[in-house]
């Protein structure tokens, strides 16, 4: 109909554009959402105030109490906001609430320790890439803060670690880079690891925010013969690397 069209105050939207909205004028005020009856234009995600969060989150603590569970901060990226985390969970700690969060790990660690690392029970730290040039050329940032954080977490033991690596086809599926990845958390006193199978629905989100679709990524799921190959790998090494360091 062409009416977000004409409440878009910084011109970024051409319906007869093939690209209709564009990014780069778009300045993320919502009005075209807001105008949009055909419900073809939604915001994706809103600000909360720590106490708004607190009191959405504590609605359910009755679940949480009984199932001995509690809250995941994830993302993106989490720790990106560290005073923000910082103020929400405070909130929920006196509330008594189980709290986790999910990172990279690509993080300040002493802002870190002093802001989240007494207020959080559980940390799941997601590995990428382990072998440094590897790790640069597919994210373009070193891993040697990513890789150091994790070491200095599981020797201080502040709170509970769980090692996670997410699948991803010709990124983190190589054998090398499984076999690197036994070897780094045996060094570090791990002899487990959470692999989180591959979703290909993030090319879907591509295509619905303008950016057209993914090349660099499958648009397929890791078969389950493949994940078992990977787990074996990785299980068969990390007992080899656990032997030679009790040896």
């Amino acid at each position: 109909c062409g009416r977000c069209q004409e409440v878009c105050g910084a011109g970024a939207i051409d319906i007869k554009a093939g690209q209709i909205i564009d990014r780069s004028l778009c300045v993320k005020c919502g009005e075209c959402c807001e105008t949009c009856d055909s419900l073809a234009l939604e915001a994706a995600g809103r600000y909360y105030s720590p106490d708004e969060l607190r009191e959405i989150i504590l609605r359910d603590q009755e679940f949480y109490e009984s199932s001995g569970g509690g809250v995941t901060f994830t993302g993106g990226e989490p720790l990106m906001h560290i005073k923000y985390l910082e103020d929400v969970m405070d909130r929920l700690k006196k509330a008594g609430v189980h709290i986790a969060i999910e990172t990279c790990g690509y993080f300040d660690y002493r802002h870190f320790q002093k802001k989240i690392l007494p207020l959080v029970d559980l940390i799941l730290f997601d590995l990428k890439i382990i072998d440094p040039v590897l790790h640069k050329r597919f994210t373009k940032k070193n891993n040697e803060l990513i890789l150091d954080n994790f070491r200095r977490l599981q020797q201080e033991k502040k709170a509970a670690v769980i090692p996670r690596m997410p699948l991803v086809p010709g990124y983190t599926t190589a054998e090398k880079n499984i076999t690197s990845l036994a070897e780094f958390l045996a060094d570090n006193h791990f002899d487990c690891c959470e692999f989180l199978p591959y979703n290909p629905s993030g090319n879907g989100k591509w295509v619905a925010i303008g950016k057209g679709t993914s090349k660099n990524f499958s648009g397929l799921p890791l078969t389950r013969e493949k994940e078992l190959e990977i787990r074996k790998i990785f299980n068969r090494k990390i007992g080899v690397y656990a032997n030679e360091k009790n040896d």
